[in-house]
């Protein structure tokens, strides 16, 4: 079990960072070898909705007695939260993934795509534990989101086209493919300069390669790889309008 000042280690964490108010952590009844999971009840202007604490407990994994541990928001509970939104620069993000759907404007308009958030993490740090001890060595808090994208059809089949993560205010991309490894997907953008270039740039070529992928039956969907991976956004967007022009 944790101990009451870890418990409110957190408690004040979320209050200070993100004005969540926590008035519970309780472990759940269900037994994982490598780690505990707790469940923490919280609000924020009376709005109920859950966290999730995993505390990693496996000795194999940590010899020297130094585990890791993180709060996070599932996809469900992310928009109970406004000052994380603001902190991912939610809206920034999705103006981003607009533009890119406008530069494809020779797509079908039933295709969409949706940016979604598979888990957020809020706080992280390293506790140390010993019969005698309980005791946080470090906490931050540091949004760590895994994201994708999904396009959207006539079917609303919602297939996933691109993965996202943040982490420390870089934003990066990669494709679905999990064989898809290119020089160019390690390029981030970052969020606090507001120049999302490479992210936009990144996000079109993993489009892309979801539709030469998906629907290569068609010849609008035929562009071979060599010949758009390594433009720039700019070069992209004009490769993009010659395919358009040729298309009608």
């Amino acid at each position: 079990m944790i101990s009451k000042q870890f418990k409110k280690s957190i408690i004040k964490r979320l209050k200070d960072d993100y004005n969540v108010a926590c008035h519970s952590i309780r472990m759940d009844s269900k037994e994982h070898n490598r780690y505990q999971e707790y469940t923490l009840s919280c609000f924020i202007q009376h709005r109920p909705f859950k966290l999730s604490l995993i505390l990693n407990i496996c000795p194999v994994d940590s010899p020297n007695e130094s585990y890791s541990f993180y709060v996070f928001a599932k996809p469900d509970c992310v928009d109970c939260i406004p000052d994380l939104n603001e902190k991912i620069l939610y809206s920034d993000v999705v103006k981003a993934i607009t533009e890119v759907r406008d530069v494809f404007s020779y797509l079908n308009s039933a295709y969409e795509f949706i940016f979604e958030h598979n888990t957020v993490t809020l706080i992280s740090g390293i506790y140390l534990l010993s019969p005698s001890y309980f005791e946080i060595k470090f906490i931050k808090s540091a949004i760590e989101t895994s994201s994708v994208v999904k396009v959207y059809d006539f079917i609303n089949s919602g297939r996933l086209c691109t993965n996202i993560n943040i982490t420390a205010n870089e934003i990066f991309v990669s494709p679905w493919k999990p064989y898809a490894v290119h020089p160019t997907f390690e390029k981030s953008s970052n969020l606090l300069s507001g120049d999302l270039v490479n992210f936009k740039a990144n996000f079109a070529k993993s489009v892309l390669l979801f539709f030469n992928e998906n629907c290569r039956t068609s010849d609008e969907y035929d562009d071979e790889e060599a010949d758009y991976m390594s433009l720039n956004y700019q070069d992209l967007k004009r490769y993009l309008l010659v395919k358009k022009m040729t298309i009608i």
